[in-house]
């Protein structure tokens, strides 16, 4: 007989036998919530007190209540599948009194859960009473019926406080900003286990939708058991099989056509928007044996991008092919009640096939592919009832390119400026870039946990290490021009301006050639540990306290040192002043991993690496004349100068925050919550460029014209000579960012029928280091660079809900306000006023010079707003249901010029040429309205 059935034996017993006196003492009620791991409601938990009270159980969302006698002490027993039972003491309660409490159960090892059916949805709590962390989550309901462009669950993460889409700042960066911070440092995990790209960071692997139970992100003061990030973490929990068959398959498709909207003429659309789109999937999972439980996913989509060429010597049509395929496996095998094992393994292939857009012609466009696999192996160990063991390995291979889509490096790329050098008129000629990335990896980890009494104590450590091989990465072998046609002396004689139709007297600016194609292969080695405690100090409050340590060897690369200070302590505090309300607050250090691309582009472009080589002004060759690889390496010594890249004589350090957080949530109905909470985060040690060469003279109003290098090199300390450097550039992380914000959320209860969040965000982001390849406009004066962060929002509001209308008939929409982000007012993109040059990364931040005085980021494009609907219908079909649905995106087909990640180099709409308050040119937008339909069938 269980503990449980005792009490309630027990219970009735002392109830039938209690004196009348007794009884007339009045009543008292208990009432609280049962949790599990990470604040997930616990539904269905039996609760009793001994003595004297009726026994009831937790309702979905693990909240229950019982009236109790009053001036009785005694125990409250509480019991739950798959969790260890725990016991409460309760002292003697007033008559009338109410007393509010939190039971934190703990999981038997984790290894029943393969018994568990898998259809059914762990509800999100109401409230959160057992920790301090801020952020959310986007439960497997919502990833189902919220709309949804591409099934991609990440397009749902910016709904989340302290989330949003970013700004760049390439094609394929990663879309989602954590507090105003680049996107390249959001750290991504699938099950606790790193997917994390390592040289520029964004998911290794996406999941496809229907593998996925649930979307994490901790944005702040987060456990010690979370590493390798000074920002935000991104964890992906997948699906596993239950006791029974299930599954779907599914047709979605963006017809394009007539269906969508079209953006004013001039316009283009974003990187991330598409025109047509097919995808299809299945997923499966259920039992392979007794103790066997497996599911499965796959998910292929092509899709198409048409953009308008527009260029000075006429317009065409371009584009992008896209194809996306996306595999996800899960197998868990219970071998006894004490031992458990999962495999996982994930696939995904993205093929980006480009056919010109905006100025670049087709012929100058190239194809990127970019695959990544991950296979892990975790299991599971029983020690006792309160301790056990969880093991994890997993590998990894992740491959990057860009070979050329219509051409071969056999021609060179010509970029053709405007005689005012503020704009580019037409890229033409092959495509001018190189890369080829292979990357591979190894994470190991293993935590144990035990509980004491009160005490959930844990203790992990955990290794992360990558192959890292780089080819042919750098400018086209046949070399760039770039060329000022100033006279309108081009004409264009096919469907686009090509190369021939350059004539040879043109005016050069410059031309870059590399000599010697450079092949880097090195590592990186990340290693922590940490320990923390889960302390139910009473009923009412919890106490988390945690002590983390990381190591990343690229610290100890080069000429640095290794940083081995990075001890994080960690606390937080949840405290449930009575049964509708909770206080939390927490504080904390928080250590992330370095960039391995850092460490690449020291090797790549090191004094003894590849000889990449500006001819500018008066050195510049005439058009079709620049000098071959074999050339410039016997004229080594004659050569103009050039960058070069040192290998940390600053020294690095791990990126670092401190946070603060103190907030406020209240049950203000039955179904009903608030919160309110307040953050604040200091980062140090950012990694940006220095320029240990720099000029020493500052810009002054008079600075209004283009200057070549050779005029800026008279104010270099160690003046350029032909074979040597101009530039001597390093990695220093010496950068800063200050985050402040106050998120407030009012949300409904998850249910099966509605489920409702509207959050406001007020914030500010604030920078001096912007990005890896960010460096300051003057000199190294990063004094004059502290502004706004390119992510910086100041108001966010959105509203993520679905609703059953009818049994048949589902409702959802997500509405997504947010003022508008920093302009950057630049001279012009082939503008250098003081002749400094610029390092070769700039264009990716667009951090080109300004005229004196002018402010980085100092003006705002408008505010965004769009509101996407979803619409399914459901029909009863043979052993399942089919459903017709479809979502519309943008439904008021509003021009949004920000508010959605662009990936465009330099962020696209931001960067405008002028002074503040000169006119505002828009020629990138996000997506006008566009509507998606599908058909599924579930079974």
């Amino acid at each position: 007989m269980t503990r449980l059935a005792v009490g309630v034996v027990t219970s009735v017993v002392l109830a039938l036998l209690a004196p009348r006196c007794l009884q007339a003492q009045g009543r008292a009620t208990i009432v609280g919530t049962v949790q599990g791991r990470r604040g997930a409601a616990v539904a269905g938990a039996g609760i009793a007190f001994e003595p004297g009270a009726l026994v009831t159980r937790s309702d979905r969302l693990g909240s229950f209540r019982l009236e109790v006698a009053a001036g009785i002490a005694g125990r409250l027993i509480v019991e739950a599948d798959r969790f260890a039972p725990d016991t409460v003491t309760i002292e003697a309660l007033a008559a009338g009194s109410a007393r509010a409490l939190t039971v934190a159960l703990a999981p038997v090892a984790q290894l029943s859960e393969v018994r568990v059916p898998a259809p059914a949805p762990v509800p999100r709590p109401l409230l959160d009473r057992s920790s301090g962390t801020v952020g959310g989550a986007i439960d497997s309901l919502e990833l189902a019926r919220l709309p949804t462009d591409r099934r991609d669950a990440l397009s749902l993460a910016f709904t989340i406080p302290g989330v949003a889409q970013a700004i760049g700042f390439f094609d394929t960066a990663a879309p989602l900003t954590i507090n105003g911070a680049n996107s390249l440092y959001t750290q991504y995990n699938l099950d606790g286990l790193d997917n994390t790209e390592a040289v520029l960071g964004g998911p290794w692997v996406d999941l496809p939708l229907a593998a996925i139970a649930r979307l994490d992100v901790a944005a702040n003061n987060y456990g010690a058991e979370l590493g390798r990030s000074s920002n935000g973490v991104v964890d992906y929990v997948s699906k596993r099989g239950g006791d029974s068959w299930h599954g779907e398959l599914f047709a979605e498709g963006r017809p394009g056509g007539g269906f969508d909207s079209r953006l004013p003429a001039g316009v283009s659309l974003s990187s991330g928007a598409i025109n047509r789109r097919l995808q299809l999937g299945a997923a499966a999972g259920g039992p392979l044996a007794a103790r066997s439980r497996v599911f499965g996913a796959a998910d292929l989509s092509r899709e198409s991008l048409d953009q308008p060429i527009v260029t000075a010597y006429g317009n065409g049509q371009g584009g992008q092919r896209r194809t996306f395929v996306k595999l996800f496996g899960r197998l868990d095998q219970r071998w006894s009640e004490s031992q458990s094992t999962t495999l996982t393994a994930a696939l995904t292939a993205r093929e980006f096939s480009g056919r010109g857009g905006g100025q670049t012609v087709p012929s100058a466009d190239f194809t990127q592919h970019k695959n990544g696999a991950l296979v892990s192996l975790t299991h599971t160990s029983r020690l006792s009832d309160a301790a056990h063991n969880t093991l994890s390995a997993q590998l990894g291979f992740f491959h990057w390119y860009y070979p050329p889509t219509a051409s071969t490096f056999a021609t060179p790329q010509v970029e053709i400026l405007a005689p005012d050098l503020a704009a580019v008129r037409a890229v033409t000629g092959a495509s001018g870039f190189q890369y080829d990335h292979t990357e591979r990896q190894i994470n190991l980890k293993d935590v144990v946990e035990r509980r004491w009494g009160g005490h959930t104590v844990q203790a992990g450590a955990d290794l992360l290490h990558g192959w890292f091989t780089l080819l042919g990465a750098g400018s086209s072998p046949s070399g760039s021009y770039v060329v000022i046609d100033s006279g309108n002396v081009i004409r264009q004689s096919g469907a686009f301006v090509s190369v021939a139709d350059i004539p040879a007297d043109i005016p050069v600016q410059s031309y870059t050639i590399d000599a010697a194609q450079q092949r880097v292969q090195s590592t990186q080695t990340v290693i922590g540990a940490f320990v923390q405690d889960r302390w139910l100090v009473s009923p009412s409050v919890t106490l988390n306290l945690g002590l983390r340590w990381d190591y990343d060897d690229l610290t100890g690369k080069g000429l640095s040192t290794p940083d081995l200070n990075n001890v994080q302590p960690r606390m937080s505090i949840n405290w449930r002043p009575d049964a509708r309300s909770v206080v939390r607050g927490g504080a904390g250090v928080y250590s992330g991993k370095l960039l391995y691309t850092i460490w690449s582009d020291a090797l790549q472009f090191s004094a003894n690496g590849p000889e990449i080589v500006t001819f500018s002004g008066t050195d510049a060759p005439a058009f079709g004349r620049g000098p071959t690889p074999a050339q410039i390496t016997a004229a080594k010594a004659t050569l103009p100068p050039r960058e070069i890249r040192e290998p940390f004589p600053l020294k690095l350090q791990s990126p670092t925050s401190y946070q603060l957080s103190l907030g406020f949530q209240r049950e203000l109905a039955p179904s009903w919550g608030g919160s309110v909470d307040g953050v604040y985060s200091y980062t140090r040690h950012l990694p940006r460029i220095y320029d240990r060469n720099a000029l020493d003279r500052p810009l002054t109003p008079a600075d209004t014209v283009h200057q070549p290098p050779s005029y800026g090199d008279q104010f270099r300390p160690i003046p350029p000579l032909p074979g040597g450097f101009r530039q001597e550039l390093t990695t220093q992380t010496a950068g800063k960012a200050r985050y402040w914000g106050l998120f407030t959320t009012v949300r409904h209860a998850f249910s099966g029928s509605w489920s409702a969040d509207l959050t406001w965000v007020w914030s500010r982001s604030r920078n001096d280091a912007e990005d890896i390849n960010f460096g300051a406009t003057q000199g190294n004066n990063f004094a004059l660079e502290y502004a706004d962060a390119t992510n910086d929002r100041r108001h966010t509001v959105t509203l993520r809900t679905f609703y059953t209308v009818l049994e048949r008939l589902r409702l959802a929409a997500i509405a997504d306000f947010q003022t508008g982000t920093p302009i950057n007012r630049i001279a012009g993109i082939g503008i250098d006023l003081d002749g400094s040059g610029g390092p070769s990364g700039n264009g990716f931040t667009g951090n080109y010079d300004r005229y004196a005085g002018v402010p980085r980021n100092g003006e705002r494009l408008p505010g965004s707003f769009e509101l996407s609907t979803s619409a399914a219908y459901t029909l009863p079909v043979a052993r399942g249901n089919v459903q017709l649905r479809a979502d519309v995106f943008n439904i008021f087909n509003r021009v949004n010029e920000s508010g959605f990640a662009s990936g465009i180099a330099g962020g696209g709409p931001r960067i405008q040429p002028g002074r503040p308050g000169s006119a505002v040119s828009y020629t990138v937008a996000g997506r006008p309205r566009q509507v998606q339909l599908s058909l599924q069938y579930d079974f």
